[in-house]
């Protein structure tokens, strides 16, 4: 399973960034990810990756679960393919 983050509330997150004296390209170079990444997650065209989402949250210090929540595809439970029984 493959666990990726997505954005509560895409206007807190940009009012955050901007409160903490950034613009999005300042912010993204600061984090150490690319700005075309950073605004993707923050329009929610994409999702974070866990880690991706810490250096987000770590960066205007807050709590991931503040502006990220978690969403993935579950794997599907596959039926074992057993042997028929004989009709009779």
């Amino acid at each position: 399973m493959r666990i990726s983050m997505k954005v509560r509330n895409p206007k807190i997150l940009k009012e955050s960034i901007a409160l903490n004296g950034d613009s999005y390209r300042s912010y993204a170079n600061r984090i150490e990810i690319s700005y075309g990444y950073l605004s993707q997650i923050i329009n929610q065209k994409a999702n974070a990756s866990p880690r991706t989402a810490k250096k987000i949250a770590n960066g205007i210090h807050m709590e991931i679960s503040d502006i990220f929540f978690a969403t993935g595809a579950r794997k599907s439970k596959t039926a074992t393919s057993s042997a028929q029984e004989p009709s009779t």
